[in-house]
C-alpha cells in the first residue's frame, strides 16, 4: 500500500503532496490536470519501472529534484523511501533498501495499454543480476532484455494479439488463448466465460 507520495521540483509544479486512502482512491480532473501522472508515478514507486517516459525534474533550480513516498512492505510495515534526479544520466536514484511487491500489479493505461508487474517473473531488476531472465529470454538482443526485463508493457493491439521479445513469445495475447482454452482446457474457459459475465453490463448486453 502507498501511503503518500511527495514529489518536490519534479513533474508540472514545484512541489506535490499526495496522500492515499488505504484502499480505494478517485482521481478526478479534467484533461491535462495531471492525473495520469500520478497514476505513473505511484506505478514507479511501486515497482521501480516507468510505464511511459520516466517524469522530469520541473524548472526550479533552488530545490533539487526529489521523489518521496512511503509505503508497506510484506509484513505491512511502513516505510519510507527517497530518490533524486540524476542530470549526468538523466535517470532517477535508486532508493536504498527498496524491496519488491510480492503480489502481481496491474497498470491499466489511459492508451488502451497495461503494464503488468509478475514477482515471479521480474523479481531481477536494477538491483540485481538479470542473468536469471537471459536464460528465459536467451534469444533476446541485450539492450532489449535490459529496456523491458523490470516488467512487461503491453500496447493494446499486444493484449490481443501477443508479446514477444525477440524471437521468443512472452505472452500469446487474448485470441491465441481464448482458441486454446475453448478447444483444449474446457475448465479455465468455463471460468473465462463467468468472468466474462460478470465483467458484462447487463443480462441483455453479455460479452460472450
Amino acid at each position: 500500500m502507498i501511503k503518500y507520495i511527495q514529489l518536490t521540483n519534479a513533474g508540472p509544479a514545484p512541489g506535490i503532496n499526495l496522500n492515499f486512502a488505504p484502499r480505494l482512491n478517485l482521481l478526478t480532473g479534467d484533461n491535462g490536470l495531471g492525473k495520469t501522472f500520478v497514476l505513473d508515478t505511484a506505478w514507479w514507486t511501486i515497482t521501480q519501472t516507468w510505464a511511459e517516459q520516466p517524469i522530469l525534474p520541473g524548472r526550479e533550480t533552488e530545490n533539487i529534484p526529489l521523489i518521496g513516498f512511503e509505503i508497506s512492505d510484506p509484513s505491512g510495515k511502513l516505510r519510507k523511501f527517497s530518490s533524486t534526479f540524476d542530470f549526468q544520466s538523466q535517470t532517477w536514484s535508486e532508493p536504498k533498501d527498496l524491496f519488491f511487491p510480492e503480489t502481481l500489479v496491474i497498470y491499466a493505461r489511459v492508451n488502451g495499454g497495461i503494464s503488468v508487474f509478475d514477482p515471479l517473473r521480474n523479481r531481477t531488476s536494477k538491483r540485481q543480476d538479470v542473468s536469471d531472465q537471459d536464460e528465459d529470454m536467451d534469444s533476446s538482443p541485450r539492450s532489449s532484455l535490459h529496456k523491458r526485463a523490470d516488467a512487461y508493457h503491453f500496447k493494446r493491439n499486444e493484449i490481443w494479439n501477443g508479446l514477444s521479445m525477440g524471437d521468443r513469445v512472452l505472452c500469446n495475447g487474448l485470441i491465441r488463448d481464448w482458441v486454446t482454452w475453448q478447444y483444449q482446457k474446457e475448465n479455465i474457459f468455463k471460468s473465462f466465460k463467468e468472468i466474462l459475465k460478470l465483467l458484462s453490463p447487463g443480462k441483455g448486453e453479455t460479452i460472450i
